[in-house]
């Protein structure tokens, strides 16, 4: 959806209007309340004031048409995301090209435990752990690509970057490090002192005016391009893939450190994961199983980990997909279980489990194989050294979903397992859904949920 957008010269001249870029905040800030988006707090419009006209300098200086459009806070129909800006126009040789920026205003960072992400202060003195923001535009791009039909049929160029305005050289080590972050040199990194580099690469893609290539590309019937098949052969070949979101990559990476804490210091996690119908927990889960059994460097056998879920239908679903690749019955058994193994499972005996469509999990005492007394909810998270549950409790629809967050909550503290769950944990963007997450608010506001 489109907020702001303007020609380049005019967004220019709104940066240069005054030193302290009120102007051009507020043109962003009423083109979102006018696009009914109320998020603009402090933050959001001291985030516009320090690097818009950051962006603006850069412009200047490249060889694209003063009437070229631009635009700032575009909204991904799918999800909450929105892209910091965007260029759009020709190549020298005609071809429609966009490009995704995602700016930042650290001028410092660290190296963080996570993959992909580094160690930075988020707000106000705060520290954590934050995507890097070139694989955070690589999403964006990514999404984009693979969902708006006018991008797939005419073979329109997406190229995306990062642009931290404040960050001096001395931080290029961590930022451009292409071992730790490989994709950068697909999705550059640009700092404080890159710009004639962040305008030689504008100036590669995108140098001519397309008026119209924005209002097409939001006009553009959205439909699915990725076949499952190739996303579960990459996810459980460990090959980690980046068309997910923010909170996916956040879920991905922390299961997949906790994991390895927990092995090497002996120690035992439940982790959390909310989520609604579409938002990507399945991804999540055969992203993470895929790169936990895989071999790292150096290692002969990976982590020893499986897919657990009540219901029947992405077992089967997964496993006929995967037989097409190059994956047996055999091997297939090894990932994906019945949650009532863990009835015969010794303490910690496997390394990770995912409970995919948790809240399906029964209050088994006795019958389906299993003795009288067993408790599987308990059994699960005594036989996982971390045990993962995804789940949406807005999808408990029979008397013998037992598993809600309180008691999975409970029941690991009981047994002795720390749990982690926090709003960083939480997926919300839709993949499944083509009207979005906005379509998705309107039916939970009509059937009276909390949306």
């Amino acid at each position: 959806m489109i907020t702001y957008s303007a020609k380049k010269r005019d967004f220019i001249n709104q940066c240069k209007a005054d030193s302290t870029g009120d102007t051009i905040a507020q043109a962003v800030g009423n083109a979102m309340r006018m696009a009914g988006i109320s998020c603009c707090d402090a933050a959001q419009v001291r985030a516009w004031k320090n690097s818009l006209p950051a962006i603006a300098a850069v412009l200047e200086k490249t060889a694209l048409d003063d009437d070229a459009i631009v635009a700032v806070e575009y909204t991904i129909r799918q999800t909450r995301e929105r892209l910091d800006f965007v260029i759009t126009g020709t190549d020298s040789s005609g071809k429609r090209n966009i490009i995704i920026i995602e700016l930042k205003q650290w001028s410092t960072a660290q190296k963080s435990n996570l993959d992909n992400f580094v160690y930075v202060n988020v707000a106000h003195g705060h520290m954590d752990d934050h995507w890097h923001p070139s694989y955070q535009a690589l999403n964006y791009a990514n999404i984009i690509s693979n969902t708006y039909d006018k991008i797939q049929n005419e073979n329109i160029g997406i190229f995306a970057c990062s642009y931290l305005h404040n960050m001096p050289a001395q931080y290029a080590g961590l930022m451009k490090d292409t071992e730790k972050f490989p994709k950068v040199s697909e999705v550059p990194c640009f700092l404080q002192d890159d710009i004639n580099k962040f305008v030689n690469f504008i100036d590669s893609h995108v140098r001519y005016r397309d008026t119209s290539l924005l209002s097409e590309i939001d006009s553009s019937r959205v439909v699915s391009s990725k076949q499952l098949s190739e996303m579960l052969l990459d996810a459980l070949h460990g090959n980690p893939f980046y068309s997910y979101d923010k909170g996916q990559a956040t879920s991905v990476e922390t299961i997949k450190d906790t994991v390895r804490d927990c092995l090497k210091f002996d120690d035992k996690r439940t982790i959390i994961i909310k989520g609604g119908p579409g938002t990507g927990k399945s991804v999540v889960a055969l992203n993470v199983l895929g790169q936990l059994t895989k071999p790292e460097e150096g290692k002969r056998t990976g982590y020893n980990a499986v897919y657990c879920t009540v219901n029947a239908a992405p077992r089967n679903l997964y496993s006929q997909e995967l037989i097409r690749g190059d994956f047996n019955k055999k091997q297939l058994k090894n990932f994906f279980k019945y949650p009532t193994i863990f009835a015969k499972t010794g303490t910690n005996e496997i390394d990770c489990a995912f409970f995919d469509e948790a809240h399906r999990l029964f209050d088994f005492k006795g019958g389906v194989g299993l003795p009288a007394g067993v408790h599987i909810l308990d059994e699960a998270i005594k036989g996982s050294r971390v045990s993962v549950f995804f789940i949406d409790e807005d999808q408990i629809v029979t008397k013998s979903d037992f598993a809600t967050i309180e008691r999975i909550r409970t029941t690991s503290e009981r047994l002795g397992k720390r749990v982690i769950e926090r709003p960083e944990l939480e997926l919300t963007s839709q993949f499944r859904v083509l009207g979005g997450d906005r379509y998705m608010s309107f039916i939970k506001a009509f059937l009276g949920y909390n949306s």
